[in-house]
């Protein structure tokens, strides 16, 4: 790894009393000097040896914090001397980044914004709307900012008017984009639209590392390099030299991924890269996944040698002593200026229209469904004692039945998305039943959404059908084979060189591209980033939900997002099976995003609990409450 720059100090203090003594042998300042710097005392005279680096240089701003306080003279060598000039200029620009910031995202700059319009309409295919022009103004004035909007606010098209006004003004020659493998697609296929022209991009991922070390050290002319996350923190000592020998922008797409602030190989490794770069921005609709922990590193990422937010130690410590609404305070002061936010009022959608359908689940269905929730019911004595293992046998639970309620041959296959075996039954009865489900009867929801999608298809639309479960996905591929559906879940991989089996990037296209590919059948956890489908998909089908409010609200951008024809309808169709969890997760549901929607349209993206969690939520406890007094009130009636 390349070490950051290390220098031996010294500060030489001014001469002694008349007693001999020098300024720095009082206990005072002896103490701050060896106990709070670490500085040590070198003969002969009043000399102090420090090591500093170049990540650590508000070391010397406290010593001279210190001696101008108690008007100690001193004299740094060149060695000081220079970590504070080259701590002087980025100090400079970062006060005039908060003014500027501020200034812009409160009452705007008319006449920079309509200059900006006029500089990108020069290259630009596609038109930005106001709210768009004025957070590339708003980066402009940050020089290195975040863009925190919701999903479906074109915050890939603000980047790349950032990225060409710097570029056209040479501050920039490239741009390396550093995302989930997700991303890669929607920014190659945004450029052309922005630009109307496909990008000269080079993608550094997916090769052996022996051919990303031969681009890196023989780097051709590319618009920007695409990059993952791991790749970064693998490739480090490649990348570090990469980025000194070119002027570039550094884009992190999708940045809470770096949210860990200590001892995050992610984002540690991207904080080393970020010392290097000309600008930086981050992208995230999401900064805050959890709490606002998750805000340091990005901060950081942005102003590496300021630290916006202190170091990690004192940020934590901030946080852990202050109260929530104190903390929350502290730091929306703190990075309040650094970023722009569009929020989901402010896009202005056309309203979608969701269609709820109720269906009585099947004869055979609801006898499993009763069966396995008396099963439930007898063994409440057998709960584990300690309460993780009490949570993931509860959460078990609910996932059976939400498996039940959409097709019951699912607890005969181990669920690799929630993590659970199949389904141990003693009864010998209710486990023949289940193995011989199949032959006997199709589930309640199966016929109807297979009915309604063969429907909309008939009428010239396409549509996109939701299921958590992946062998869900692999029925009804087979059941809507003539549709020719495309499927997408966690098995399908990003990107392959196997010319044998389309990859997620071939089959989003061939969705949007094949006239005859009618169908898109997928699962929310393996769509819920950087998918847009609105411009030639209005209508999705919800066979079954989860509780997870995020992965729902996140399938419901995929289509309903900026760019949409205001003359255009959106429709959802969401199948609920009556008297089952499906009524629970519904409730659940409704009112999660009812708190949401607050967090959606607040001028500063805080965190939820129970939102963004992959799992059934932080708000589990609840919701597992819920679903237990289900089972306790359900009858054979």
């Amino acid at each position: 790894m390349i070490q950051l720059k290390k220098v031996k100090a010294h500060i030489f203090v001014g001469p002694s009393d008349e007693v001999g003594q020098s300024a720095l042998d009082k206990p005072l300042h002896r103490i701050f000097m060896r106990g709070t710097i670490g500085a040590q005392p070198k003969a002969p005279g009043p000399n102090w040896e420090i090591t500093i680096q170049d990540n650590t240089p508000e070391k010397l701003e406290k010593i001279v914090e210190h001696f101008k306080r108690y008007k100690i003279t001193y004299r740094l060598d060149s060695g000081c001397q220079c970590f504070l000039n080259d701590l002087e200029k980025p100090r400079v620009e970062y006060l005039a980044a908060i003014k500027n910031g501020l200034r812009v995202k409160r009452r705007g700059n008319p006449a920079e914004i309509i200059k900006i319009e006029k500089e990108i309409g020069k290259a630009f295919k596609r038109p930005l709307n106001k709210l768009q022009l004025r957070s590339v103004c708003h980066l402009l004035n940050v020089i290195n900012g975040a863009n925190f909007s919701v999903p479906g606010s074109g915050k890939t098209a603000i980047a790349l008017a950032y990225y060409y006004l710097l570029k056209s003004s040479k501050v920039i020659n490239t741009a390396l984009i550093i995302g989930p493998l997700s991303c890669f697609l929607p920014w190659e296929l945004e450029f052309k639209e922005c630009f109307g022209r496909a990008p000269r991009v080079e993608r550094l991922a997916g090769q052996q590392k022996k051919e990303r070390k031969d681009i890196y050290k023989f780097p051709k002319k590319k618009d920007f390099f695409l990059l993952s996350y791991h790749t970064a923190a693998r490739d480090l000592d490649l990348l570090l030299d990469f980025i000194r020998n070119d002027k570039f922008l550094v884009i992190l797409d999708e940045s809470h991924y770096i949210k860990k602030p200590q001892g995050g190989i992610l984002a540690d490794s991207i904080l080393e890269i970020a010392r290097f770069a000309t600008r930086r921005l981050i992208l995230t609709g999401t900064p805050m996944p959890n709490d606002l922990v998750d805000l340091w590193s990005q901060i950081t990422f942005l102003w590496p040698k300021i630290l916006p937010l202190e170091n990690s130690n004192s940020y934590m410590r901030h946080l852990k002593d202050s109260g929530p609404n104190e903390s929350l305070k502290y730091v929306k002061k703190k990075i309040e200026p650094l970023f722009f936010r569009i929020t989901k009022k402010q896009l202005k959608l056309p309203k979608a229209e969701f269609k709820f359908i109720k269906i009585k689940l099947a004869p055979l269905q609801r006898r499993i469904y009763l069966g396995v929730a008396s099963k439930f019911l007898s063994e409440v004595k057998e709960a584990p004692g300690d309460r993780e293992s009490l949570r993931g046998w509860r959460r078990a639970r609910a996932i059976r039945l939400l498996q039940i309620a959409s097709n019951p041959t699912l607890l005969e296959k181990g669920c690799d998305e929630f993590i659970i075996p199949a389904l141990d039954i003693e009864d010998q009865g209710l486990k023949s039943l289940i193995e011989h489900y199949s032959k006997y009867e199709t589930p309640c929801k199966f016929a109807s959404a297979v009915k309604l999608t063969k429907d909309l298809v008939s009428s010239g639309k396409k549509v996109v059908l939701w299921t958590s479960f992946i062998h869900n996905i692999k029925m009804l591929e087979k059941q809507l084979s003539q549709l020719n559906p495309t499927i997408i879940h966690g098995g399908i991989p990003t990107k392959t060189n196997d010319q044998a089996e389309l990859d997620r990037e071939a089959r989003i296209e061939r969705f949007k591209e094949n006239k005859k590919c009618h169908v898109l059948i997928a699962n929310p956890a393996a769509c819920a980033e950087s998918i847009s489908l609105h411009m030639v998909c209005h209508d999705a089908i919800y066979l079954d939900r989860s509780f997870n409010c995020a992965h729902y609200l996140q399938s419901l951008d995929r289509i309903h997002r900026l760019g949409l024809d205001p003359n255009i309808k959106t429709t959802y169709y969401i199948f609920n099976a009556i008297r089952t969890i499906d009524h629970v997760v519904e409730t659940r549901l409704q009112i999660k995003m009812k708190r949401m929607s607050e967090v959606i349209d607040g001028d500063f993206p805080v965190s939820f609990p129970g939102y963004w969690d992959n799992d059934l939520g932080a708000e589990e406890e609840s919701d597992l409450e819920k679903v237990e007094l289900h089972i306790k009130n359900l009858d054979d009636n």
